[in-house]
This record gives structure tokens, sequence and C-alpha cells, in this order.
């Protein structure tokens, strides 16, 4: 088991979050790790994810955060090492974008999916300065995505799919001189407008 690069748990349960996060904190070449709760309601504790390698770089979660995840040591602390972060069914009352930038400057991935958040999204100036994919699928409340000047230097690639509110294009989208990439699917019935 130490040997093991790359897990992905399934079902887990609240109750099981500290047990299964510390055994996972020492293993100490896990470099991906996919982790799936019982439901979409499940509230996983991150508390006792604390890596004592750097290698983990990959880090897919599918289910709800509990109360102050952002402060638990896999974000403060390691945060920086990780450079892939997909998110499901993590339901939070602020700008997602906002609360992870600060964190996380070394993602070069990030997909935020079923998600209920903020009305607005904002990228703001220097977030995300390694970012080369950006997916946004859907997140049922967001009627706004603002890009500010200076975010997302590297961006080759964003994906809008299925934001039903969005009704307008991203303001500051046309900032993004790398982007490459650009889907606008399933938006709100203004957005052709």
């Amino acid at each position: 088991m130490m040997q093991l690069r790359s897990l992905w748990i399934d079902n887990i349960s609240a109750a099981e979050c500290a047990n299964i996060f510390a055994t996972l904190s020492n293993m100490p070449l896990l470099s991906s790790l996919l982790l799936s709760a019982r439901d979409e309601n499940e509230a996983l504790c991150f508390e006792a994810l604390k890596p004592r390698s750097t290698h983990l770089h990959k880090l897919i979660v599918r289910g709800q955060w509990a109360k102050g995840t952002l402060e638990c040591p896999i974000f403060c602390n390691y945060g920086e090492n990780l450079e892939y972060l997909a998110l499901s069914w993590c339901d939070v009352v602020e700008d997602p974008l906002g609360m992870l930038a600060p964190h996380l400057p070394n993602l070069t991935y990030l997909r935020l999916n079923n998600m209920r958040s903020a009305n607005s999204l904002v990228l703001s100036a220097d977030s995300f300065p390694l970012l080369k994919t950006l997916v946004l699928k859907d997140m049922p409340h967001v009627n706004e995505l603002k890009i500010m000047d200076g975010a997302l230097p590297c961006i080759d690639g964003l994906y809008v799919v299925s934001l039903s509110k969005l009704g307008k294009v991203p303001q500051g989208i046309e900032s993004l001189g790398s982007l490459k990439k650009l889907w606008l699917l399933r938006l709100h019935r203004d957005f052709k407008t």
C-alpha cells in the first residue's frame, strides 16, 4: 500500500474521513487521489488530510465540504503543491474562484462541476497564474463571470457549460491573450443575443 501512486476511494461517509485521510497522509508516493462521498449530500471533513510528501499533485473530490475546509492543511499548507483540482457536488455560499485562488497558485487545471455558489464569479488580477484549463460546468446560480485584467495569463482552454443563468459574455474575456479553446454551451437563452 505504501508504494501506491494513484488511488480512488469511493462511498466515503463523514464518519470515516478522519481515519481514511490520516492513513492517506502517510503514503509517501501518492501523486493522484480521487475521493468520492457516499452521496452528494455527504459532507467530507479534510482536517486529517496532511500529506507528508510533496508528490500529491492531483486531487479530485466528489462531495460536500465540511465547514472550514479551506482552512484545512490540504489547502492552507499544502495547496501550493496541487496542480490539478476537480470539485463536484461542493456547494459554497461564496465565489469559489475567489476562495480557491489564494490557496492554489500552481494549479494548471481546475474543474468546478455541479456546484451551487454565489451568483457572480470573479477572476481577480493575478489569480491562477499557471492555469491552462478552466472548466465551469453545471453551476445553476451563476449569472455573471468577470475576468479582471492580469487573471489567467497562461490559460489555453476555457469551458463554460450548462450555466443556465449566464446570459452575457464574460466581462474581460478579451484580455485572455493565450486562449486557444473556448466552449460556451447550454447557457441562458439570452446569451446568443
